[in-house]
């Protein structure tokens, strides 16, 4: 098969046909989701996560984790797949933010 045919059967050009389908997609609502409703949900979720025990909430990264896998399990319940994708976006910014403690000090390593 030649290299352009494979190319064509990796990116195919109307995946999603029309724009009304683009937000179907639930990648897309994710993405979405964790952009536009991370910054009013996480703040109140992480208020509620300050309450927690000093063990847990003195820790940024456990802190952060914790959320992150209730929303998960949440989510993984959830029949309607818009719901789902919004869920599992706003618990994918948890997870960065659960990660950040560990990976800055390794960007500035790298950088360094």
């Amino acid at each position: 098969m030649a290299n352009g045919q494979q190319l064509g059967k990796i990116f195919r050009p109307n995946v999603l046909g029309t724009g009304k389908d683009i937000f179907k997609n639930e990648a897309i609502i994710a993405v979405l989701a964790s952009s536009l409703l991370s910054p009013f949900l996480v703040p109140k979720i992480t208020e509620l996560v300050s309450n927690l025990p000093p063990m847990i909430s003195g820790h940024a990264s456990i802190a952060a984790a914790i959320p992150a896998i209730i929303l998960f399990r949440i989510a993984a319940g959830i029949e309607s797949p818009i719901l789902r994708a919004a869920i599992i976006g706003v618990s994918g910014s948890f997870v960065l933010t659960a990660i950040m403690p560990i990976v800055s000090p390794l960007i500035t390593k790298v950088r360094s």
